[in-house]
């Protein structure tokens, strides 16, 4: 029986001891519930913060789709935008092509101007010969006139010079 006290003994003391052990365990338990409490409210926030991550991962989703819409947008008007260019360009040739039709008028125009002044000199200078010749046929009318009645004058003397001899012979003749 000693010896069974002894180990009832030994089991007490180390029934004691494992009761002790026991309580630190329990008082870890505890300890590790209060760490696990607030793992929960780290875990109930980060499901939180995860929720609002879903709400805002949605949100940018829609933002992205709209965006993408946007830019089909942007490339259609970049579409129009390039085929405005493409007529700009062609309206640019025209008006470059106008404005060398231009020139070209300007520059016949300026031609015509030049052979206009030409003109207008040779004009000027038939002119004074017209006006000389003018000249020249009012003095030869003139002459002319002057000649005529000289002629006349002439004829006229020599047709009563005449016609006196004639009246002196016919008278002559007649008794």
């Amino acid at each position: 029986m000693n010896q069974s006290r002894e180990s009832t003994e030994r089991f007490d003391g180390l029934d004691e001891r494992l009761d002790g052990m026991d309580g630190r365990f329990d008082a870890m338990d505890v300890r590790f519930d209060g760490r696990d409490g607030r793992f929960d409210a780290m875990d109930v926030r980060f499901d939180g913060m995860d929720a609002r991550f879903d709400a805002m991962d949605i949100r940018l989703d829609g933002m992205d789709s709209r965006f993408d819409a946007m830019d089909v947008r942007f490339d259609a008007m970049d579409g129009r935008f390039d085929a405005m260019d493409v007529r700009f360009d062609a309206m640019d040739a025209r008006f470059d092509a106008a404005d060398h039709r231009a020139e070209a008028f300007d520059e016949r125009l300026r031609r015509v101007e030049i052979l206009g002044e030409e003109a207008r000199h040779l004009l000027e200078v038939v002119a004074e010969r017209v006006a000389g010749v003018a000249a020249s046929l009012g003095a030869l009318r003139l002459d002319m006139a002057a000649g005529f009645r000289e002629q006349r004058d002439y004829v006229e003397t020599f047709l009563r010079s005449l016609d006196r001899r004639v009246t002196r012979l016919e008278e002559g003749r007649s008794p």
